[in-house]
């Protein structure tokens, strides 16, 4: 068993087992915790906004998760050669609907090769809020409405 000391040192914070909750937000277990780089800690603070990077680097699968929903081109290319492609793997087996969204899912599931192109994702369309679209029913006469009334135009 490794001290919490020992563990600080080689991950660059101290993983604070006994916390599930950062100011009043729930934040991830402790679950195969990455280590702290600049990087990271910068992917982290743009994917993440519940508490400091190490909240969520401490859970690898939260991590991976919230740069597959939420990481822009630069931030999913450096952690997708940062992070072994097992790690991918194992956190889209860990995923449930909620915690990812259904895209991401089928997404990195092509991406490695956990799914064939014509396959049927069994996952529910609205369990993550990146999965419901709002305006996905109206009309373009109705889009355009709201497009000429936000601008303030005449109807």
């Amino acid at each position: 068993m490794v001290s919490i000391s020992e563990e600080e040192g080689e991950l660059g914070y101290d993983p604070r087992p006994e916390l599930d909750l950062w100011l009043g937000t729930p934040i991830p277990p402790v679950c195969r915790p990455l280590k702290l780089t600049p990087q990271r800690a910068k992917i982290a603070n743009c994917v993440w906004w519940n508490g400091p990077a190490w909240t969520v680097l401490r859970n690898r699968a939260y991590y991976l998760w919230h740069v597959m929903d939420h990481g822009r081109k630069t931030e999913i290319r450096h952690a997708l050669g940062d992070i072994p492609a097992e790690s991918w793997v194992w956190a889209l087996d860990e995923a449930s609907p909620g915690l990812l969204s259904r895209g991401s899912y089928i997404l990195w599931s092509l991406a490695f090769d956990r799914i064939s192109p014509g396959d049927r994702c069994s996952w529910p369309d609205t369990a993550h809020r990146r999965d419901w679209r709002p305006l996905a029913g109206e009309s373009r006469e109705r889009l355009y409405f709201r497009h000429r009334q936000c601008r303030g135009e005449k109807l």
